[in-house]
């Protein structure tokens, strides 16, 4: 399976009620030349990609809130599942998913692996 930088996914096992889970390169995330970044993140033994979930949070009824919340929720219905010990290729890296667990900030982590 295929992922990318700041796309939805869900992750087996997991309450349907989780927060929005996205993926996040290193690419994706530098201000300077992506390749010089995720060349140093290599180098310094730092991770390329990971997961990173959204914080929950309580807000009062407004002016397009149901809509937006219907559209949420279509979207991540959309999104591709993983689960622990899947291999996954981002940004033409190859992984082999972590599963950390639901009530983490980094709920997966992806552990760089050869081509399969």
């Amino acid at each position: 399976m295929k992922l990318e930088h700041n796309q939805e996914i869900r992750i087996k096992g997991f309450s349907p009620y989780a927060q929005k889970i996205t993926v996040r390169t290193v690419r994706g995330c530098t201000f300077r030349d992506a390749e010089e970044a995720h060349a140093d993140a290599l180098a310094h033994g730092h991770a390329t990609a990971w997961t990173s979930q959204a914080h929950a949070a309580l807000t009062a009824d407004y002016k397009g809130k149901a809509a937006e919340l219907d559209a949420a929720a279509i979207a991540t219905a959309a999104a591709p599942i993983i689960a622990d010990g899947d291999t996954v290729e981002i940004e033409g890296e190859f992984f082999r998913v972590r599963v950390i667990g639901e009530r983490y900030s980094d709920p997966a982590a992806f552990v760089r692996i050869a081509q399969p």
